[in-house]
């Protein structure tokens, strides 16, 4: 479905910190259906993710950025952030938000800033993502009006910090061309790609890949087969 960036209205239906160390090396994570939008910022982490089958290893500094549809399993230990999302402003499943049970997933949507948000982002400003994600954790369900425009302030200051770092630093209107680029690079993942693919498919520039953005992103989501799945 198709979602135009004027509509774009993130929600928090869910913030917590999770300490997975504290559960031993020997926890297993049942496989789950993802049926919102979920972002996971490692604090610290010698472990990593499932995401459709493929492992990502995940370290401390990058996100994790899943969507509705998606089968996750987690492989511990991890220390991180967890936000769930509507980016439609529904927020009835807050309050009592559970993984593992089933729900109706949220549409996944099409738009060109959520297009460019890889599996795993490497973040850049570390510290200011760890404190809007600290200050939506502390806020959120307290209640009262200056609590919630703290985390609805917080969320949409988060969003597009991760945008800009996904995008690069793009030039205003490549994020579209960008997003189709990716789309393609997950699509093709297995095969080898060669960069006049890449510009055909994209519109992009050859200079533009030269600098490797959206490159990284079909690097960083490489398949690690050190940890079988549980």
């Amino acid at each position: 479905m198709l979602l135009p960036t004027q509509y774009l209205n993130p929600v928090v239906l869910r913030c917590s910190r999770f300490d997975g160390y504290a559960l031993g090396t020997s926890a297993k994570y049942a496989p789950r259906t993802v049926y919102d939008y979920e972002l996971e910022y490692y604090l610290h982490s010698d472990g990593g993710i499932y995401i459709d089958g493929r492992y990502i290893p995940f370290r401390a500094g990058e996100l994790n950025f899943r969507k509705p549809g998606q089968i996750v399993q987690g492989v511990p230990p991890y220390l991180c952030y967890i936000l769930c999302v509507d980016m439609m402003g529904n927020d009835k499943r807050s309050g009592n938000y559970s993984f593992g049970t089933s729900e109706e997933a949220q549409e996944r949507y099409e738009n060109p800033l959520l297009d460019t948000l890889p599996d795993r982002l490497i973040l850049r400003k570390k510290d200011l993502v760890a404190g809007l994600l600290e200050n939506i954790l502390q806020n959120f369900g307290v209640g009262g009006d200056l609590a919630e425009f703290r985390v609805k302030s917080s969320l949409h200051f988060l969003f597009s910090e991760l945008f800009e770092e996904a995008i690069g630093h793009t030039p205003t209107g490549g994020s579209a061309k960008i997003g189709q680029a990716i789309r393609y690079i997950r699509e093709n993942f297995s095969e080898p790609l060669s960069v006049d693919e890449l510009i055909s498919q994209s519109g992009l520039s050859r200079a533009f890949f030269s600098s490797g953005i959206p490159c990284r992103d079909r690097n960083d989501a490489r398949t690690d087969d050190r940890f079988p799945p549980h």
